[in-house]
Order: C-alpha cells, then structure tokens, then sequence
C-alpha cells in the first residue's frame, strides 16, 4: 500500500511476485487481502482519547481537535521537524514495533538492562507484549525476525526468561488466532476476550511491550484519513515510573475481570498453563506499583536527540525514503514530506501482506 500524493491509498503488487505469478493466481492474492482488511467505519479514531488521558500525553493532545487527530501536523512536527518535543525520560516512535529500526531501539534496551550496563544494575524479567487486535498486524517476515531477536535475548545463558505475547481472541476463534501467531521461537502466547467487562482495551488500538519496572513501549494504531481499514501506529518509549506504573496496571486490567483465556496450544502436548489463573501464568507480571518517590524524571541515560535523529533515519531507509540529512529531515515540515513518509510505511507494509494470510 501506499499514498498518492492526493493522500489516496494506491495498492500494489511486489513487482517480483508478479513477474512469475499466473494471473489467476494474482486476482486470488488481491482479493485475499482485500478480505483481510477491516471495513468497519468509524467516526474519529477510538480510543484515542483513552489512550491520550490514561498515559496522559499532552503532547499528542495538542493534534486533537474533537474527534479528529491531525496525523500530517503531528508527524511533521514531532518527527521531521522535531519542534514539538515529548518529555524528558520518553522518546516518539513511529510505526509497528517490530520494524527493524524499532527492534533494534527495544533490543538495545534489553541488553543494557540484563547486562547490567546502566546505573540501576541488572534486571531479569520476562517481556510482555500487548498486539493490537487487527488481522494485518504481525505478517510477513518482518515479525518473525523481530521475534526471534527478541527472544534470543531473553534465554540467554539459559535463563528461563521468555517473551510473552497476549492476544485478543473470541470464543471459537483459538486455533485461528494461534495460526496467526505461529512463528519460530514464540511459545508462550496467551490470549483474552476483549468483549467482557468493560470492552476492547482502547477499541483493541493498543500495543504495549514493558520490560516490568524498566522501560515500556507504548502505541495507538491510528486509523489513516480517508481509510480507516489501515491504521499506522504512533507512540513512544518511556522509562518515567509513572509510565511503567500505567502500563502494567493497563496490561492486568486486559487480562483481569474474567477476560483471561489461557496459554495458546502450538501442539496438542502444551497443555500447561491452559487451566490456570493469569497470575499464576504470568507470574513476572505479579508486583507492585514502581516507586514513583524516585526517579521521577529518570531516563535510561540514553541521548533521545540523538537516537531519535539516527532512529528517523534508519525508518526513512527501511521505508525506502533514501537518505536524508538531519537537517532536511527536520525541515520537511509540510504535507508533501508527511505522505511521502506515508508512501514507505505503507509500502512496507505491503511488502508484509507478501507473508502467509491465513
């Protein structure tokens, strides 16, 4: 997918798939993932204003004006031109979790905190990672690799440390969402009903992956203007205690009041954890509140400029944006420099539905 620069969404095909592909077989493709992308509308984005209270981002609420979201402002200015600034102990990211560039932003920070390589010491823990419940999220090889990076980190030196993955499923649809989630190394995926209690977490928009009392990424899959079947997620990464504090209360809260479905069956032999409560489960998950007393406005002493800056550009090489200085970079304030950044997203995006759709 991509965007024209009337702000249209153009979709196409991987031109090497369609060199060798019949074209039976390319009509079959494209209206597969036509039927994979959500046609359900909706007025503004919901949950967003949720997400901007329970974190309480002033920042994003300044683009928020009733139920509209200027996505174009928000993106020129707080990731081209960087004149809006998020608070100390917090940095702005753009796009899923598991783009490359975003990986390697969260493997570093594990390693910095298992290592011990900070001044807070080593901490051990297993990682938790809330998806969003949409169906284009997670395809393609993209993921995959991010997972396995992920979890490379985590058993390091054989520790029985884990990646945890939780996922929205209704009843009757386990195998199929499990199916989605099949991927090399992933084996503790645990699943929800988003339907009970209160109702979908934030409209089923947010991802979050906490490191429990370390950092925490935080993100709002954003409905694009004009087509609110495809969603970019906008967000960031904190350390502030007050951040990891909402996030975990946020994840519990997803699990809690019934909603907890178990651990996910890859074979019919993992039969552990299918019975037990999500305290039980989850145990890394069971403590509480981070101290706020301290470190009120502590960062992971990392130079957010300066990473955000070479993180802007890995994202701007991995969408196919070229190479742009730091300077051009923050000059490109305006609509044009906001779809072109649009037009990559989206295109790796489509170079992701290449992977396996059902």
């Amino acid at each position: 997918f991509s965007l024209d620069t009337d702000g249209q969404v153009v979709r196409g095909i991987d031109s090497a798939f369609e060199l060798i592909a019949p074209p039976d077989l390319l009509q079959f493709f494209s209206e597969q993932v036509t039927s994979l992308i959500p046609r359900k509308l909706s007025v503004g984005q919901p949950g967003l204003e949720e997400f901007i209270d329970t974190f309480n981002i002033q920042v994003m609420r300044r683009y928020l004006v009733g139920k509209k979201f200027d996505l174009n402002g928000y993106l020129a200015d707080v990731h081209f031109a960087k004149s809006v600034k998020f608070p100390k102990g917090t940095t702005p990211i753009l796009g899923n979790l598991y783009l490359p560039p975003n990986r390697e932003r969260i493997v570093s920070r594990l390693i910095d905190r298992r290592e011990g390589k900070r001044r807070h010491g080593k901490l051990l823990s297993s990682l938790a990672w809330l998806v969003p419940d949409y169906p284009l999220w997670g395809r393609g090889d993209t993921f995959s690799g991010t997972v396995a990076s992920l979890v490379n980190q985590m058993r390091l030196k054989d520790s029985a440390d884990d990646l945890y993955v939780f996922a929205a499923a209704e009843h009757g649809t386990e195998a199929s969402v499990t199916n989605q989630f099949r991927v090399q190394g992933l084996r503790e995926l645990h699943l929800f009903r988003p339907q009970l209690g209160d109702g979908p977490i934030m409209g089923g928009r947010l991802e979050l992956m906490m490191y429990p009392t370390a950092f925490v990424a935080v993100m709002f899959h954003m409905s694009l203007p004009g087509n609110s079947g495809l969603w970019l997620p906008i967000g960031f990464i904190s350390t502030l205690p007050r951040h990891l504090d909402t996030a975990h209360k946020v994840l519990c809260r997803a699990m809690g009041t019934g909603r907890y479905a178990g651990r996910a069956r890859f074979r019919p032999a993992d039969s552990q954890g299918a019975s037990q409560a999500f305290e039980e489960a989850c145990s890394f998950l069971s403590y509480d509140s981070v101290s706020t007393k301290s470190q009120q406005d502590t960062s992971d002493s990392f130079d957010e400029e300066e990473e955000e800056g070479a993180s802007l550009h890995r994202i701007c090489n991995s969408l196919h944006l070229g190479t742009l200085t730091t300077k051009e970079l923050r000059s490109r304030r305006h609509e044009r420099s906001t779809r072109h950044f649009l037009f990559g997203y989206q295109a790796h995006l489509g170079t992701a539905l290449q992977g396996p759709l059902v």
